[in-house]
């Protein structure tokens, strides 16, 4: 994507001024959409499986989940983070990077 800078690894305390300066910001569910939602800065979030945006999402942040799986529960999967997937992770497969980048346009 153009004028896109990946900014993984920086320190914490950087972090809020990082993402309050930005144009928006495309995460992981975690501290940084919390970190997006407390400053005011337009955020995609990646939610995959894991959990489902009902629980903690917020209600102006573009939230990307899988849809309903008949291998996860109706709030999200079951297994604790450090098993591996038996179903081969098919909560990840439609959240493509040409469906985070569309995303990312419409709010552009």
């Amino acid at each position: 994507l153009p004028r896109v800078e990946d900014r993984r690894g920086r320190p914490v305390g950087e972090l809020q001024t990082l993402v309050a300066e930005s144009s928006l910001v495309v995460c992981l569910v975690g501290f940084v959409m919390h970190l997006a939602a407390a400053v005011g800065t337009p955020a995609v979030v990646i939610y995959g499986g894991r959990e489902h945006p009902a629980i903690d999402g917020y209600p102006d942040q573009v939230h990307l989940a899988s849809g309903a799986l008949d291998c996860r529960g109706r709030w999200g999967c079951h297994l604790a983070p450090d098993l591996v997937c038996p179903h081969g992770m098919r909560c990840m497969d439609g959240l493509t990077p040409e469906l985070v980048a569309g995303e990312v346009f419409d709010l552009l």
